[in-house]
């Protein structure tokens, strides 16, 4: 998935802040869904995927164009694109 910046979203002035816009990404074997409307809350662990270890990451480090692959928590809500609330963000790019 890749991290759209806010104003790329319809109607921005509704949405939450913490919301997040996923462009499509590559499909992996693991891959559920290629693209997502992502909540953020305060139990989302953010980290950037780094050889051997996940050193920890903020949601003011993700930006528009970056790679990343986010674990939901709770339901999913099968719209297009899907939406759901991320247990884990891990920035690949």
């Amino acid at each position: 998935m890749v991290v759209q910046p806010e104003d790329d979203r319809p109607d921005q002035q509704e949405r939450d802040r913490d919301d997040l816009d996923g462009d499509e990404g590559d499909a992996e074997d693991d891959t559920g869904y290629s693209s997502a409307w992502v909540r953020i809350n305060q139990s989302t662990t953010i980290r950037w995927s780094t050889p051997g270890d996940a050193a920890t990451a903020t949601i003011a480090e993700l930006e528009p164009g970056m790679r990343v692959e986010v674990r939901f928590s709770g339901a999913v809500a099968l719209s297009d694109p899907v939406q759901a609330t991320a247990a884990e963000i891990t920035i690949i790019d």
